[in-house]
């Protein structure tokens, strides 16, 4: 009776802290986070110089990405292929070879550009015109030369979407220097196993005494940003932070990678997939494998598709993007300390780390990419699901870029295997006899 009583004891303990830890992630999401901390003000965010070798993937992986870990990587592009990113950030002018590779990929395009107000320099309030590329381009180095800031900033482009509702993997001047055979790959050599989701060009101009600034923010996936020319200045809270900043959407939950979860996609899983969305799939193939002559069962699944695909209600607006701060000029901490990028550095991210970006040194430009975060804690397999796996398979199918670039990877493969001497089996000699 005493053994039972003791049982029942610390069932009952273990029920009341389980109640506890519920309220307090309902009072502070951030709780549910399990990844990096920034453990006193003004830490510093580890940094691996690059000027050598580009940095192992699968070592990377380890050492910052499966612990949600940012990083700065100094003179990244010197040894990672890039392509015309590279190129440019390395070059003697950085800025001239950009524009130079800009204007060859996509100088008479238009694209939607943010707008600051007259006095102001911060951008993401949602003003914004549509100029051509060699405009923006011409705005941004007349600035640089008067010593003030352009009154464009190059940010995310309306993304076209297929028959299925997915949005393109990258719109605008990424798409177009992506297109072209010197231009940066796809898939992040730092982040190969993490899925693409978008692709960008940042680009305007700003003198080091009156930076522009982009507004306290977090991003929804993991991001490598690589600057090719300019300066940037990265201030970083990470995650567990997520309800002292005081996000303008309704924060419903932080996942313990630290993709948070607002009232506006409340299905969304850690890795960013909507768990309805995943389910249509499943459905569709489901109904792709059935028999014409199987009307029963078609009409069932039917019905479960028009209930998976049924989006909840949006919340009422908050007047500005619901992943940034409400907050005007206070920051709680700790913070990291500030991380100043050079033409050349990346700095790698995990979704859900609250950034602010001051940009400066004239013309500056940026190229990124956001990859689906990771939910799974291996290199060869970093999510749980296999959607977006699928996903990405679909697309070298249907997509015209990705697929040019899956063919453009599978040609430098043959070549790399043809150009490789022939591997020597362990045990046996290279004309395939075997030692006694």
């Amino acid at each position: 009776m005493r053994a039972h009583r003791r049982l029942r004891r610390r069932v009952l303990l273990k029920r009341r802290a389980l109640a506890k830890r519920r309220a307090r992630a309902k009072r502070d999401p951030g709780v549910a986070y399990r990844g990096y901390r920034c453990r006193r003000d003004g830490e510093a965010v580890p940094e691996l110089d690059c000027g050598g070798a580009a940095p192992d993937a699968r070592r990377f992986f380890d050492a910052f990405v499966k612990l949600r870990k940012p990083c700065v990587l100094r003179r990244y592009c010197a040894a990672a292929p890039l392509g015309s990113v590279a190129a440019a950030a390395t070059a003697r002018d950085p800025s001239a070879a950009w524009a130079a590779s800009l204007e060859t990929a996509c100088g008479a395009s238009c694209v939607r550009v943010e707008v600051a107000a007259p006095g102001e320099r911060a951008f993401g309030r949602g003003r914004e015109a549509t100029v051509r590329v060699a405009g923006l381009l011409k705005e941004c180095a007349a600035a640089a030369a008067e010593n003030r800031a352009c009154r464009y900033y190059l940010s995310t482009q309306e993304l076209a979407e297929d028959d299925e509702g997915r949005p393109e993997v990258c719109g605008g001047p990424a798409a177009a220097l992506a297109a072209r055979a010197d231009g940066p790959p796809l898939t992040c050599p730092l982040l190969p196993t993490l899925i693409l989701a978008n692709a960008n060009v940042w680009m305007g101009a700003a003198p080091d005494a009156a930076p522009t600034k982009s507004g306290l923010h977090h991003d929804f996936h993991d991001n490598v940003l690589v600057l090719v020319c300019g300066r940037k200045t990265c201030r970083l809270w990470d995650p567990s932070l997520a309800g002292a900043l005081r996000p303008a959407g309704a924060l419903e939950k932080l996942h313990a990678n630290g993709r948070a979860v607002y009232a506006s996609s409340p299905r969304a899983a850690a890795d960013g997939r909507d768990a309805g969305a995943s389910r249509a799939r499943e459905i569709s193939d489901e109904l792709d494998a059935l028999r014409e002559d199987d009307d029963a069962a078609a009409d069932r699944l039917l019905e479960e598709l028009l209930a998976a695909e049924a989006a909840p209600p949006p919340p009422a607006s908050s007047g500005g993007p619901e992943n940034f701060s409400a907050l005007k000029k206070t920051r709680p901490g700790p913070r990291f300390r500030d991380v100043v990028l050079e033409a050349g550095d990346a700095l790698y991210m995990p979704c859900g780390f609250w950034h602010e970006v001051s940009s400066s040194g004239g013309v500056h430009a940026a190229f990124n990419w956001w990859c689906h975060p990771p939910d799974a804690s291996s290199f060869d397999s970093p999510y749980s699901s296999s959607f977006w796996r699928d996903d990405w398979a679909r697309r070298e199918r249907d997509d015209p870029l990705v697929k040019r670039w899956a063919e453009r990877v599978l040609l430098w493969d043959r070549r790399r295997n043809d150009a490789a001497p022939p591997r020597r089996r362990r045990g046996s000699s290279l004309n395939g006899s075997s030692r006694s």
